[in-house]
């Protein structure tokens, strides 16, 4: 995937539990994209989703030449119209397209016009960076309208979510309000009603007038807002100490398995994860922030064995004096390796198995026989070993 100013052009790859690849898709939306570039593939980074009908939703870029004398521009400027689709990944045949340019205002927009709008750097106005299905209905998030968009079946919009006015439901409440938000998701979907989580960035670097503290919030929202239908209700707002300042990226997860929430923050390269009260359980780091960033995070339960490569063995001096040998095993992606075999070869005698060392996480070390000449280890899953790593010499 090839990153240009925070747009992509690649493919999608599904892997199975062995991490073998099962689809590739490679899709061509006949996309006009910036200097005259060409890409075989033109799935963009921001967004993948898998469906409950076993399909998947993916967003693209395509740069289009749009008046824009409403934004203090040109008539003839350049613009990214925000696009969605639906694809069956065995087929690859587009199921559904959705394009902003086509049901949205360029007005509604937020972000500043400054120095784009020209074919070589369009305005990102919309900017599209998450959508999921609803049934037969889409959740479409725009960082930069400060909107979250419920479509219908056909593509037009059944309602807006504003960040700064609650749009079609009214005034939000205290705490409430969001702004170049990312990773809307829905949950306890019912009749009626429904709760939205959504990470809000709550700041972003070209607009001084909103440099505020990153927070993540859910909503008790009615499926139709109307007269009659509830207000929004803010079931959760949660903050940081010290605060955190994200202008861009981040996700939010707010029912873990385990009842924890997750968060990650984009470019401040932090994950964490908090109890159901709010109280921080662990916090991660990726690395520098201004060489780091998450765009999303996840934590699941994950089960695999890989089937295209071996148990990575090392075998080191037992500290400054060299008295005696130790092994370091790993595999990266094996889950549910619950055991090591290890077997040695001396100078006198033909392979031999020594013993068997519990899993100690991702790296296990165990001490290496004083005879050895070399060393191999298996691993075990379930009860049986299914698969050796190569001899490494002592």
């Amino acid at each position: 995937m090839r990153h240009r100013r925070l747009v992509g052009y690649g493919n999608v790859t599904l892997l199975d539990t062995n991490y073998n690849v099962k689809h590739v898709v490679c899709p061509d939306f006949n996309l006009t994209i910036p200097n005259n570039e060409t890409h075989e593939c033109q799935a963009d980074l921001h967004e993948f989703y898998l469906t409950d009908r076993n399909t998947f939703l993916v967003t693209a870029y395509n740069a289009t030449q749009t008046d824009l004398t409403a934004m203090n521009g040109t008539a003839d400027g350049w613009v990214f119209d925000c696009l969605f689709f639906e694809i069956d990944p065995k087929t690859n045949e587009i199921l559904f397209r959705w394009s902003a340019l086509e049901h949205v205002a360029i007005t509604d927009s937020h972000e500043p016009l400054g120095q784009t709008g020209n074919a070589s750097v369009p305005y990102d106005w919309f900017h599209i960076n998450s959508v999921t299905n609803m049934g037969d209905h889409y959740l479409v998030n725009s960082r930069h309208t400060w909107t979250i968009y419920y479509l219908n079946s056909t593509g037009s919009i059944d309602w807006r979510f504003a960040g700064d006015t609650g749009g079609d439901f009214g005034v939000l409440p205290e705490e409430g309000t969001f702004r170049w938000q990312h990773h809307p998701r829905a949950h306890s979907v019912a009749e009626s009603i429904f709760d939205l989580s959504l990470f809000n960035n709550n700041n972003q670097a070209l607009d001084n007038s909103s440099s505020h503290p990153t927070n993540t919030l859910v909503y008790r929202l009615p499926l139709q807002p109307g007269d009659g239908s509830a207000a929004p209700e803010l079931l959760r707002h949660l903050t940081n100490d010290p605060p955190l300042f994200a202008d861009s990226q981040g996700s939010y997860t707010p029912d873990l398995s385990n009842g924890n929430q997750l968060a990650t923050f984009g470019q401040v390269p932090f994950v964490k994860e908090y109890g159901p009260d709010g109280e921080v359980r662990w916090t991660g780091c990726a690395g520098p922030d201004a060489e780091s960033q998450i765009y999303r995070g996840f934590k699941e339960e994950w089960h695999a064995t890989p089937s295209s490569t071996s148990p990575s063995l090392v075998v080191l001096p037992n500290g400054s004096e060299k008295t005696g040998y130790y092994g370091y095993v790993t595999w990266n992606g094996a889950t549910d390796v619950s055991a090591w075999t290890v077997y040695v070869v001396g100078r006198w005698r033909g392979l031999r198995k020594v013993g068997e060392v519990g899993f100690r996480g991702f790296e296990t070390s165990f001490e290496v026989p004083c005879w050895a000449t070399s060393v191999q280890v298996g691993a075990v899953v379930d009860g049986t070993e299914v698969r050796r790593s190569g001899f490494v010499s002592v």
